[in-house]
């Protein structure tokens, strides 16, 4: 059970149990590059559940 797609944010889940969204965390730095500066990906969490819903059903 539950959805899963693609997004641009990359791939997404739904919790069947909660409804609530599951999806990668980008941790990100700025870094320059060029003459200007960006979000450069540095790490990433898979399959991230929303803390605020912990025990909740």
């Amino acid at each position: 059970k539950g959805i899963g797609f693609e997004s641009p944010r990359g791939p997404i889940q739904i919790d069947p149990e909660t409804r609530d969204i599951v999806q990668n965390l980008y941790i990100r730095q700025v870094r320059k590059v060029g003459d200007g500066l960006r979000n450069v990906v540095v790490d990433k969490v898979e399959k991230v559940k929303d803390p605020g819903s912990a025990g909740k059903k």
